[in-house]
């Protein structure tokens, strides 16, 4: 139940940005060029940096061990 309220608040608040988006673009305190700039923003900045910051974890010293699958001895050598 506690992570449906999570998500209900989640979606309120994508919605509630949403609504302030189009009422903006609607009563023209947006005009196209802002709209550009601002999508530009959300695309070239914004959405990398989440991306990055989804990737993040604690380090933990188990990464580092030679069992560990990013381990070099993990991969096939190949011959030249």
């Amino acid at each position: 139940m506690a992570n449906l309220i999570i998500v209900a608040t989640q979606v309120g608040v994508l919605f509630a940005l949403m609504a302030v988006g189009f009422a903006c673009r609607k009563l023209k305190l947006l005009d196209d060029a802002a709209v550009k700039g601002l999508v530009n923003v959300l695309v070239l900045i914004v959405t990398p940096c989440l991306v990055v910051d989804c990737f993040q974890r604690p380090f933990a010293p188990a990464y580092c061990t030679p069992a560990s699958p990013l381990s070099a001895s993990r991969w096939p050598r190949t011959r030249g």
